[in-house]
């Protein structure tokens, strides 16, 4: 069973097996949220720790395992998401994908209208930043 995460800033269970079907910006708020999460479980673990060790107490065990669950997934998750956006920014990684669309658009379309839809964005390209000088 994969891990998931309910995020409130996106409103939605995420898998972690689906990170990538995100936007960008929705895995912009998801990194914000498990840093503020991850930061507020390490400041309450420090809290409530002090707190029972000026008391004499000892700490709810159970409680500790849970939080520290916690904060291993959050960790997991952030990780994964933090590749996920290195990955995304990658020049190497964008002309690598743009080499592979290319191939794939030339092997349905043919090699001939393949040519003809490139010129064709182009030149719609060359107009629009005309247009907008």
């Amino acid at each position: 069973m994969a891990l998931t995460f309910n995020s409130k800033t996106i409103k939605k269970v995420v898998s972690i097996d689906e990170l990538e079907k995100l936007s960008n910006p929705e895995l912009d708020l998801l990194e914000q949220e498990l840093e503020t999460a991850i930061k507020t479980m390490n400041e309450s673990i420090a809290s409530i720790t002090h707190e029972k060790y000026s008391q004499g107490e000892e700490v709810n065990a159970d409680w500790l395992v849970k939080i520290k669950r916690k904060e291993q997934i959050c960790n997991t998750f952030l990780e994964k998401i933090q590749t996920n956006i290195a990955l995304n920014k990658s020049e190497f990684v964008r002309q690598k994908y743009q080499q592979n669309l290319n191939k794939l658009l030339q092997e349905i379309l043919g090699k001939e209208q393949y040519e003809d839809l490139k010129s064709k964005a182009k030149n719609l390209a060359f107009d629009e930043v005309v247009k907008h000088e």
